[in-house]
């Protein structure tokens, strides 16, 4: 099948406009090898995100909705534009396709990047030309320039990265999300722009220059310890003390706690294992300090109950209920 029949299908399921016939297509193509599924994943964290995530671009709308560019693979090929059946009505979905254009030409072809992704709950790890590591979190995407490490260090992200840079006195490290550039030299930290509308940096060494290439009052300094959340929204950068200290548990699979709520706790076990915890108690006296290492969620919650004395319930609709021995 041909990259114009490709896109044009994967357009179709995504946008939900694919009949019966193109849906058997589709499904039989991806069933053919796990490197289709891949890719189709690829181009659905694109279709997904990139909406709103070069807001700061106009675009030609009516040469938007009859074409988007794309590219396969790292070797270096002439551009293609390919024409797509466009029957996506409401002006959101409208504005979803510019921007997955968009980001299709810049982003891949423009710069002929390496391009690197992760799918639901895949972790990847990174090594690049000058020895930095990247550790990508799941449903991201990290794109390097073609000319990294030879005339500069320069990156793109979306979605979440934990970053270890090699120091370079002579050539700083970039990291682009949207807007945002986050400038080292040698240091590590954390970005997160899972949000569309903000981009959360995290420091863990070092120092780290956070600014919004397109405004020259929105730039700061930040060093270990300490955290810089951009909103789109506001146009503003918020300098703060991190006060998260599993901000990195994705990476690690280690869980510290210190005299932490037990509601807190609940939210950030959700989050991590992907259950809905709940607790049922508002007691601000029930605590817990501890650390948990690449542990199994029923060991954990099982600690819990033990330490707390409290009852573990699970309902038949798949969530886990934290409640008192005596409710």
């Amino acid at each position: 099948m041909s990259t114009k029949s490709i896109v044009n299908l994967f357009v179709e399921v995504l946008s939900d406009t694919a009949n019966a016939s193109e849906k058997e297509q589709f499904n039989t193509w991806i069933n053919k090898s796990k490197k289709n599924l891949e890719t189709f994943e690829q181009f659905k964290i694109f279709w997904e995100r990139s909406g709103k995530a070069y807001d700061n671009y106009e675009f030609d709308t009516k040469s938007a909705q009859n074409k988007i560019i794309v590219k396969y693979g790292q070797k270096q090929r002439k551009i293609k534009l390919v024409k797509i059946r466009y029957r996506i009505a409401i002006a959101a979905s409208v504005m979803l396709l510019i921007g997955l254009s968009w980001l299709f030409y810049n982003s891949i072809d423009s710069f002929n990047n390496i391009l690197y992704s992760t799918l639901n709950n895949e972790i990847k790890e990174v090594i690049l030309p000058d020895s930095s590591h990247v550790w990508l979190n799941e449903n991201s995407v990290l794109q390097i320039a073609k000319a990294f490490n030879k005339n500069q260090r320069k990156v793109w992200l979306q979605g979440e990265a934990y970053f270890e840079v090699t120091h370079d006195k002579e050539k700083a490290f970039k990291v682009i999300t949207g807007k945002l550039t986050t400038k080292v030299l040698g240091t590590s930290f954390n970005l997160k722009t899972y949000n569309k509308n903000t981009v959360q940096l995290t420091v863990n060494s070092g120092r780290v220059k956070f600014y919004n290439r397109f405004s020259l009052n929105e730039r700061e300094i930040f060093t270990a310890g300490s955290m810089g959340e951009y909103t789109s929204i506001n146009g503003q950068i918020q300098k703060m003390k991190n006060e998260n200290i599993n901000y990195l548990s994705w990476k690690t699979g280690v869980f510290k706690f210190s005299k932490t709520p037990l509601n807190e706790v609940c939210e950030i076990l959700s989050s991590y294992y992907k259950i809905n915890i709940q607790s049922t108690l508002k007691d601000p006296g029930l605590i817990l300090t501890g650390t948990f290492q690449n542990e199994d969620i029923e060991d954990i919650l099982s600690t819990i109950a033990i330490t707390l004395d409290l009852e573990i319930i699970k309902p038949k609709n798949g969530e886990i209920i934290i409640q008192s021995r005596n409710h």
